[in-house]
């Protein structure tokens, strides 16, 4: 009988052994592991140089036109000038999805939402995604680009509903009355006050009252200034101030919180005005001294209105007007360098 075409049927047959599926998945692996992030970061720096390109075309006209004309050209609000200036669509960048499209958008305050950045008093322009950057993949960023504000967008903040835009100092520090020393009249040990006695602060006490207390009183020396104040007054509430800000921005915070018979716990949130905060940080602290607590945070697309709450938590006393004392509350901007 002759075996040789079932034999060759066989050879034809067989599939892949274990091994041999274990060695492909192997090279698979290896090409997936070394090629694809190569690929994905030759396609970044393609998308870089690509809006560079465009980048230094436009700064080009720019400088040009900046030596016929006094002031430099509104390219936020008229369209007609696009052409002129060479400003052309180029990649967006969705915070939702980290899907690209393409806009030829100029905006005036970062958003992250694609096209362009301009700044028209300085005569600059930017590409309009977040950090400056051109990837989300944080791993393969490969440029950071341009900072999110400068000390001027700021001090060009208008108020936004009722909310009244503070002035800012040189630092980027926002003017919010960090300590209470904004007052009606003077404090010699302790006093209460309505909240709209005391500048840029409210309380979601039902009274409306805030307790503020003179430096060195029972003891207890003020961090900055000559007054602190107890965050218990007459009930358990909140304190908390609405700042205008710009999205993308990142904000540093920073709060000295104490104990006063003992041990209190009081907590710092963030978020928009009119929606749910986020917990930043527990302040559990002793009443032998001042802990300071700091964090940053980082204005979400969209948010106008930031507002600070600090939260009372928890008391060393029994009782609900006794306890977390609160001094140097600080906000600032982190700036261009």
């Amino acid at each position: 009988m002759d075996n040789t075409h079932s034999s060759d049927s066989y050879k034809k047959n067989r599939g892949f052994t274990m091994i041999e599926l274990l060695v492909v998945i192997g090279i698979i692996g290896l090409l997936s592991t070394t090629l694809v992030p190569k690929l994905r970061k030759e396609l970044a720096k393609g998308k870089v140089a690509k809006v560079q390109h465009k980048l230094g075309l436009i700064r080009s006209k720019l400088s040009i036109d900046s030596n016929f004309s006094e002031e430099f050209p509104d390219l936020v609000n008229d369209d007609n000038l696009r052409n002129k200036f060479d400003i052309h669509s180029t990649e967006a960048f969705s915070s939702e999805n980290g899907s690209y499209g393409e806009t030829d958008r100029v905006v005036g305050i970062r958003d992250n939402q694609g096209g362009w950045f301009y700044n028209r008093t300085k005569g600059e322009i930017y590409a309009n995604l977040p950090n400056g950057a051109y990837t989300y993949d944080t791993v393969y960023e490969i440029w950071k680009g341009e900072g999110f504000v400068t000390l001027e967008d700021l001090q060009n903040l208008e108020d936004v509903g009722n909310t009244v835009a503070m002035g800012v100092d040189e630092n980027g520090k926002y003017i919010n009355n960090p300590s209470f020393e904004s007052l009606p009249r003077t404090v010699n040990t302790w006093s209460l006050f309505n909240e709209d006695e005391i500048e840029h602060w409210q309380t979601t006490a039902t009274d409306g009252q805030i307790e503020v207390w003179n430096d060195g009183f029972q003891g207890v020396n003020a961090v900055e200034g000559d007054y602190f104040l107890e965050l218990n007054a007459n009930q358990v509430a909140s304190l908390y101030q609405d700042i205008v800000t710009i999205p993308g921005t990142t904000l540093v915070w920073s709060v000295s919180h104490r104990g006063r018979t003992g041990t209190d716990t009081a907590a710092l949130s963030v978020g928009g005005s009119g929606g749910d905060l986020d917990l930043q940080e527990t302040m559990t602290t002793g009443n032998d001294g001042w802990v300071t607590y700091t964090q940053e945070y980082v204005v979400p697309e969209g948010q106008t209105v930031t507002r600070f709450s600090l939260d009372s938590i928890d008391s060393a006393s029994s009782s609900l007007s006794v306890g977390n004392l609160i001094d140097n509350f600080t906000v600032s901007v982190k700036l261009d360098e």
